[in-house]
């Protein structure tokens, strides 16, 4: 009977790009042990930074992180300064949250909100109006805009006759936008004073 050699764990070959005079616009391709290729996240030259492609990237940068040690993140070239001070001494975690904040325009959260609480249907058809806002409020989060924020904003800014439909119908009943309800609670709201105590 053969002795099977016990296995030890050896740590990964360092990292070497396939092209290593590649541009920034180019995607760079980084060779893994056995033949496995990864390709290195980058956030893209041409076009406008938003919460979803930021969260995005860094997403990618976490994932990679976890795997392998890579040492070129490829940022647009405005950020490579900021990237350069303000990296040291923080952790992975906290680089994130000041990159999203360096990344993003300074009243993002705020324009974001305004754009959804003022959006009107007018003429444009439901559920393109409304897959479009919701887009919106999932990059703002629960913490920043709550889906009941959010189905109330759709209730007062969607069509009027849709609205008085869905606010009638059982979908929204016991959830405080039911007309039953907003009813109760306009009429606990106007009853009578207590009387006063001689």
């Amino acid at each position: 009977m053969a002795c099977a050699k016990k296995a030890t764990a050896q740590p990964p070959p360092a990292l070497q790009p396939d092209e290593p005079g590649s541009s920034d616009d180019k995607e760079e391709t980084v060779t893994m042990p056995k033949g496995l290729k990864l390709n290195a996240p980058k956030l893209a030259s041409d076009t406008t930074l938003t919460l979803a492609s930021v969260r995005a990237y860094l997403n990618d940068m976490d994932n990679l992180f976890t795997q392998y040690k890579v040492t070129g993140m490829r940022f647009k070239e405005w950020l490579k300064d900021w990237c350069g001070s303000a990296t040291e001494d923080r952790t992975w975690d906290e680089f994130k949250v000041a990159f999203l904040r360096k990344a993003l325009p300074l009243d993002f959260a705020y324009a974001t909100e305004k754009s959804i609480r003022h959006s009107k249907q007018r003429l444009t058809d439901y559920t393109s109006w409304a897959s479009g806002l919701r887009a919106s409020q999932l990059q703002l989060g629960q913490a920043a805009f709550s889906d009941t924020s959010f189905i109330k904003v759709l209730l007062f800014n969607m069509d009027p006759q849709l609205s008085v439909i869905l606010r009638q119908g059982d979908l929204l009943l016991n959830t405080g936008m039911h007309t039953d309800d907003l009813d109760y609670v306009v009429a606990s709201k106007t009853a009578l004073p207590k009387p006063k105590t001689i």
